[in-house]
């Protein structure tokens, strides 16, 4: 440290010193992360759905966390026997890891089996059967974790393996930097967490796109191209238009009477524009006439909008 004195300083002004660890260098701004939280948010809110689809009952996931700690601790966060999910991606130049809670795997398991889901479970190993049913269920959640990174970058990701002890997820030095972001899950009394490290050797080809800018920028290609495919929906929705050359008003006695030639005279005057109407309210006035053997109206005004109706 070093103190300055003399006429450009204050003598025995200390500088301000930001303690720094050689060991755990800070390779991710803030706003990097900002970004991963806010991917982490898109993937709780699709866990939340696909879960209480695929279970057919309330299923909560909220993200809470989002923080940037060495491999190592993120790994002595995760307690034996464990449910840990090796994910792959193309874009990575490494592996990332995935963990669910036991006692929240269990009551999955259980309600995946047709169960209640709501107990207290004894931690044990778990069954090949009980694997197999966890294999697919962490496919389903690589598949909503990559549906949430499209908010920024394309993602083709994969389950790797599925592991039950910590010591072999070692996808990085325990030295290395990571990223953990923490999902809460809710199965009516139960409560629990899914975990995600994301070493910074496994998403460093990534870290252009993790800005706050390319976020926003993806955000707004996603909301025209959603309307863009509303407006192409809308095009093709069948609606009902209907020109109305007139009304008139009979007693039920002279429509019973009603015999072939009678003539029965209309509110219309011959020549005045026709009413179309669309869905069966009043939009356009029409001129009728014939295109080739086809009876049809030319639209030659549009009505004013009735009170509480839109355009």
């Amino acid at each position: 440290m070093i103190r300055t004195s003399g006429r450009g300083g204050v003598a025995g002004a200390a500088p301000r010193v930001r303690a720094y660890d050689f060991r755990r260098p800070d390779r991710l701004s803030k706003d990097q992360i900002r970004t991963l939280a806010m991917i982490n948010e898109n993937f709780a809110r699709a866990v939340t759905t696909f879960l209480s689809t695929r279970l057919r009952g309330n299923v909560q996931a909220v993200s809470v966390l989002a923080e940037l700690v060495s491999f190592e601790q993120f790994l002595s966060g995760i307690a034996e026997p464990a449910i840990i999910g090796i994910v792959g991606a193309e874009e990575w130049q490494g592996e990332a890891v995935m963990s669910l809670d036991p006692q929240v795997a269990f009551a999955l398991i259980d309600r995946l089996l047709g169960g209640a889901g709501e107990e207290s479970y004894r931690l044990r190993t778990i069954t090949e059967i009980e694997q197999a049913l966890l294999q697919r269920l962490f496919r389903d959640l690589v598949q909503s974790w990559q549906e949430a990174w499209e908010s920024v970058t394309p993602l083709h990701a994969s389950l790797v393996s599925l592991e039950s002890n910590p010591l072999l997820a070692q996808v990085a030095p325990p030295g290395d930097m990571a990223v953990r972001l923490l999902v809460s899950l809710r199965l009516g009394k139960l409560e629990g967490f899914l975990r995600i490290g994301l070493p910074y050797t496994t998403i460093a080809p990534l870290m252009p796109a993790l800005t706050a800018e390319r976020w926003l920028t993806r955000e707004g290609e996603g909301v025209l191209h959603r309307q863009q495919e509303m407006r192409s929906v809308l095009r093709r929705v069948p609606v009902q238009v209907t020109a109305v050359l007139g009304h008139a008003r009979l007693k039920l006695r002279d429509f019973c009477q009603l015999e072939v030639g009678d003539v029965i005279v209309l509110d219309q005057r011959v020549g005045a524009p026709v009413r179309v109407t669309v869905q069966g309210r009043p939009k356009f006035a029409a001129r009728p006439g014939r295109v080739g053997h086809h009876l049809a109206v030319e639209i030659v005004a549009r009505l004013p909008e009735e009170d509480g109706e839109s355009a």
